[in-house]
């Protein structure tokens, strides 16, 4: 079970649960039974399943968005046990020992004022997910428990389809020749991203960069750092741009990289850079060795060269 604070909607539907009830037992009968029809009026047009239990675990409430949603009609289910209706039956032992049923039994808190996502049943045999709460309200001695129920089966549906779409990017940037990074729209070069293929580039973990302010200057190539830090120096970063220098491996040598950035803005102006470094210290060694090859035939070829 996924536990959390109740969500604002759920934790007010209960309060008003608990006080229209409240209200009821406390006002004579020609003002409850005007209570009682808002109290209706509300409880049957409302989105969230509510379904109330008695001191037994008894459904004696089962609201039309109950029926709807577990496809149960209200007569066929008055006087039942909840969990024989909503809960798996592989699940059930699990509900008996800390679910409602536990706190029917039992007295205990449990799941009480608390939020949590369970797997449900519908009358069909189809299984889904619901958050629920549950709160406890004591009439005429005995207590009730009022349970708040939600589908979320779209809900979870778009977080399954958005991890798997995270997944896809983590491994087309681990896969990716170049590291994939993004900082902050000023010349401060901090990132708040660096793609995992750091690690296999470089030798350091992305949480060593993005915790270490000063980890992107630190690693500069001392003869580098004068040139890069006047590139980046104005305010704001230009639109786009890039610029080559060698940064230190954690073996602690040199590399080569081309660094192709481009300013992202929103409706604020500007708010990150985004960019990649490409390690380009092969084509760097081979530009040297072609400019020393070049320089030893100008010299063989140069009219004055004593042989």
């Amino acid at each position: 079970m996924n536990v959390s604070h109740l969500s604002s909607d759920i934790l007010i539907l209960v309060a008003f649960t608990i006080l229209g009830l409240a209200l009821l037992i406390a006002l004579g009968n020609k003002r409850r039974e005007v209570l009682l029809r808002r109290y209706d009026l509300i409880l049957n047009n409302g989105l969230n399943c509510v379904i109330t239990l008695d001191h037994k675990g008894r459904v004696v409430e089962f609201n039309p968005a109950a029926e709807k949603t577990f496809g149960y009609p209200k007569a066929n289910v008055l006087g039942k046990n909840l969990a024989q209706l909503i809960i798996p039956p592989a699940l059930r032992e699990e509900h008996r020992c800390c679910g409602i049923t536990h706190c029917v039994a039992t007295g205990e808190e449990g799941v009480l004022g608390r939020r949590i996502e369970i797997t449900a049943l519908r009358a069909d045999g189809s299984e889904f997910p619901v958050e629920l709460a549950v709160t406890r309200i004591l009439l005429d001695g005995l207590p009730f428990f009022s349970a708040h129920l939600r589908d979320i089966t779209d809900r979870r549906a778009a977080e399954n389809s958005l991890r798997e779409a995270r997944g896809r990017l983590d491994h087309l940037l681990a896969s990716s020749p170049s590291i994939i990074y993004s900082t902050g729209a000023t010349a401060v070069h901090r990132c708040t991203f660096v793609s995992r293929n750091l690690l296999e580039t470089l030798g350091y973990a992305p949480e060593e960069m993005i915790a270490d302010p000063e980890f992107w200057f630190a690693h500069l190539h001392p003869e580098d750092r004068a040139t890069v830090l006047a590139h980046f120096a104005q305010e704001v970063v230009p639109e786009r741009g890039s610029i080559e220098y060698r940064f230190r491996h954690a073996d602690g040598s040199y590399r080569w990289f081309h660094d192709s950035y481009r300013l992202v803005r929103d409706e604020a102006g500007p708010a990150e850079v985004v960019g990649s470094w490409t390690d380009i210290t092969a084509r760097k060694a081979a530009e040297e060795t072609a400019r020393s090859r070049e320089e030893r035939i100008h010299y063989l070829a140069s009219p004055t060269t004593t042989r």
